[in-house]
């Protein structure tokens, strides 16, 4: 009886001892089958936010070509204008009625002169913006950037970019610096020299991180990059914006 009695005993304490094992083996099991889910469900993350990622630089890309293609037309536009109103003028003197003048504008002064439009390739909302600033640049440094960007706002690229070059130096580290920068940029493009352009862009970008005009200038460099046929490294600048 004692002998069956401890057999039963050890029995059960086997019998315990398997259940426990068991019972860690199971949860053990449990817990690897949850963190593989939970790394599933990660990588499924992952996947979806660089997804959005990639969709927002499409976009971003897609408005970035938009908006140039908008400030083309827009130049075309106001060129042709230009161009119309010295014939719409000169129609009015035909050799029947060769003492009818030509009407004025309303409000304008004597002598007053229509002024050629900006190039298309020129931003034309930082171009008062930055002539103005060039008033509190001390010294002849602030008039040869005045002239700069005259020149470029007739599309004179060439002669601008003598004069930013010579400012480039002097302004390195100041915060017009960037301006300079960007307006050498910009007279690149002008030139046709996109490889220029996206150097320009770039070393803004990079010496002046938290200027104003830096996403300005990232939008710009994205632009010249589509047209050089790279729009992967436009989507990674796209992305930084």
């Amino acid at each position: 009886m004692f002998k069956f009695s401890s057999i039963k005993v050890n029995y059960l304490r086997l019998t315990n001892s398997s259940i426990l094992i068991l019972s860690a083996c199971l949860l053990f099991v449990s817990c690897s089958n949850n963190n593989s889910l939970v790394a599933k469900r990660v990588d499924l993350l992952d996947r979806d936010l660089e997804n959005i990622r990639n969709f927002q630089a499409e976009q971003t890309t897609e408005i970035a070509s938009l908006r140039r293609e908008l400030n083309m037309l827009r130049g075309n536009l106001e060129e042709l204008q230009y161009k119309s109103q010295p014939r719409a003028s000169a129609s009015f003197n035909t050799p029947e009625s060769p003492e009818i003048p030509a009407p004025e504008i309303p409000g304008s002064k004597p002598g007053f002169k229509i002024t050629t439009p900006p190039p298309a390739i020129v931003p034309h909302e930082f171009v008062a913006k930055d002539i103005q600033l060039s008033t509190t640049i001390p010294g002849n440094n602030g008039e040869l950037l005045r002239k700069a960007i005259e020149e470029i706002k007739v599309g004179s690229f060439s002669t601008a970019t003598s004069k930013l070059e010579e400012l480039r130096d002097l302004s390195y580290g100041v915060d017009w610096g960037a301006v300079v920068l960007f307006w050498l940029g910009v007279s690149a493009e002008g030139e046709l020299q996109n490889s220029k352009a996206i150097s320009y862009y770039h070393e803004l970008v990079s010496s002046y991180p938290k200027h104003e005009r830096t996403s300005t200038a990232m939008l710009r460099q994205g632009s010249v990059l589509i047209r050089e046929r790279d729009p992967e490294t436009a989507r990674l600048i796209f992305q930084k914006l």
